[in-house]
């Protein structure tokens, strides 16, 4: 019995993370299942700065799909990332008007 809780402790405090370190050099990292992130409506509103109805057109021109979760609209966020990367996002400024 004894033996087997020193094979036990030894497998898990000294084999598992030499095991576990070489899967994460031999897989590629494109392959390593990373969580998914979202952005709110709001949020995506709030980068682009435009209005909730102008999303929604946004959405039916197909720049970018939400995915509706527990209720709430969300954007994939790699995938608005990936789609805005090169767009500089300023807000547009009144001109004053010279007299």
């Amino acid at each position: 019995m004894d033996y087997t809780n020193q094979l036990k402790s030894f497998c898990q405090e000294v084999l598992r993370p030499i095991i576990v370190d070489a899967v994460k050099e031999a897989v590629p990292k494109e392959l390593i299942k990373k969580e998914k992130r979202y952005y709110t409506r709001q949020e995506v509103c709030d980068m682009l700065h435009i209005t909730p109805p102008t999303f929604y057109s946004y959405v039916s021109l197909g720049l970018f799909k939400k995915v509706k979760i527990e209720g709430r609209t969300l954007v994939d966020a790699d995938e608005f990332d990936e789609a805005f990367k090169d767009e500089e996002l300023v807000r547009y400024k009144h001109s004053k008007k010279k007299r």
